[in-house]
């Protein structure tokens, strides 16, 4: 039996907090590099920005991490971002976590107002009898973010060991794209595996690690941090994405496995073939046109990649050989990968 789900409409205006987006400036400023054109280029104002706490667009964030590390040179900038700064830069947020009476509580207090600090991802929560899992689930195409993702779970666990005193080590920790180096680096931050390339982003904790008291826990503040962020959530209204959004967010987990097939797709949103096909056509566009544009889109991402072969290229975008990336690449910019993948490295050689 088919499931039937209420696809949202789209909204624009899906914003976070931008403290990765000044965490980044301060990197550039260090660095010497003017952050001013950058943040043009990634569509954000510095007058979005100025001296307290503003809010900037979600997908524009992840754009300006990604330029940011470009020019710093830096492939795991979100991931280093995350390491070294006050949590108490994070605001209401960080400070319900802080009040809470455990580590389970606060858990469940970061999955119910996570939309108050960024409105374009939510957080399911799992708690097994062994293990509880934290999956992240995203409004805006995950295709295009790595650093934040690395980014945002970083700083959730900084937060959950300062909060608790503790060591807290999760049982394993999973990210949807992938990465060929640094991966010791990560390793040794989270304690635990950590799998990229996987079907989910997900840390998973063990569940008797929920019991730990939060040190700043404050029944009474928490009350009031708690109405405060209802208001919040309340005048902001019910957050959505379009269903093209849904759409490359399936596919960009179901292409390493080759299987990006629409039906599969149609079954994981719990629509029929013929109401996917439908409800894309509504928005202008078709199956068969997001999965070859994210594919074009993809490889010329990966092919900025010196750590990625050819044949981890093509692996990733659900081809069982390179001879169909070299065709499908042809067709899009009527080059050679391999011609294009030496060009980008002799650019960075320059």
């Amino acid at each position: 039996m088919v499931r039937r789900v209420k696809v949202p409409t789209k909204d624009v205006f899906l914003t976070a907090d931008g403290v990765a987006t000044r965490l980044a400036m301060r990197e550039l400023k260090k660095a010497k590099i003017d952050p001013g054109p950058l943040l043009a280029k990634a569509g954000i104002s510095l007058l979005e920005l100025g001296e307290e706490p503003k809010r900037v667009k979600a997908e524009s964030q992840i754009r300006f991490l990604q330029i940011a590390a470009e020019a710093l040179g830096d492939s795991a900038l979100g991931f280093h971002l995350a390491q070294h700064f006050d949590l108490r830069e994070c605001g209401m947020l960080y400070y319900v976590l802080a009040a809470s009476p455990n580590l389970g509580e606060a858990i469940r207090n970061l999955a119910r107002y996570l939309a108050v600090a960024n409105e374009s991802i939510r957080l399911g929560v799992s708690e097994r009898t062994k293990s509880t899992v934290l999956a992240v689930n995203y409004k805006i195409p995950r295709l295009s973010d790595r650093l934040f993702a690395e980014y945002g779970y970083a700083v959730v666990l900084r937060a959950f060991r300062e909060l608790t005193g503790r060591n807290v080590s999760p049982k394993a920790v999973t990210f949807i794209h992938g990465r060929n180096t640094d991966k010791a680096e990560f390793g040794r931050f989270y304690g635990c595996p950590v799998r990229f390339n996987a079907t989910e982003d997900t840390l998973v904790l063990p569940t008797e690690s929920l019991s730990m008291p939060i040190l700043t826990s404050d029944k009474y503040l928490l009350q009031i941090l708690k109405s405060a962020c209802d208001e919040v959530l309340a005048k902001r209204g019910e957050i959505s994405s379009t269903l093209r959004a849904m759409v490359e967010n399936e596919i960009v987990q179901l292409l390493p496995h080759g299987k990006a097939q629409v039906e599969k797709v149609a079954s994981n949103l719990g629509m029929s073939n013929r109401t996917l096909a439908r409800r894309l056509s509504e928005e202008g566009t078709s199956y068969a046109a997001i999965l070859n544009e994210l594919r074009r889109d993809l490889s010329a991402r990966y092919l900025k990649d010196p750590a990625l072969s050819l044949n981890q290229i093509a692996w990733l975008l659900g081809y069982s050989m390179v001879t169909s990336l070299n065709h499908a690449f042809r067709r899009w910019t009527g080059n050679n990968p391999k011609t294009v993948s030496m060009r980008v490295a002799s650019a960075r050689l320059a």
